[in-house]
């Protein structure tokens, strides 16, 4: 994925805690329709009409991509994390509505 700030995003070559990805099931980014897009489309965020139709030129991209589920997958096991931008071809409101709900823990002896 094009990162926010311009260029190739670490997030292809790190975990989203930012350390160097190990797990194999994250090589799925290197094969992303959007690795080498303008990350401006993916995160800027302007407001109103504006925002739509930049919604829909990113997700245009990601009806393209062979990895899309994989990126949708990614972005809603961590709904905080990718909270912003474009993510498996949905706009933030559209992951809040499909996300599962937090888990809830409770301590032990409470009811």
């Amino acid at each position: 994925m094009v990162g926010p700030r311009g260029g190739r995003s670490s997030a292809a070559r790190l975990s989203p805690s930012g350390s160097p990805e190990t797990r194999r099931g994250d090589v799925w980014r290197d094969e992303a329709a959007c690795k080498d897009a303008d990350p401006e489309i993916f995160f800027e965020e302007p407001r109103g009409k504006a925002r739509e139709q930049q919604y829909e030129a990113a997700k245009a991209i990601c009806a393209t991509c062979p990895v899309v589920a994989e990126c949708l997958a990614e972005s809603l096991r961590d709904i905080s994390t990718y909270a912003y931008g474009v993510w498996g071809g949905t706009s933030p409101s559209e992951r809040q509505q499909i996300a599962p709900p937090p888990r809830v823990y409770r301590l032990r002896g409470m009811p």
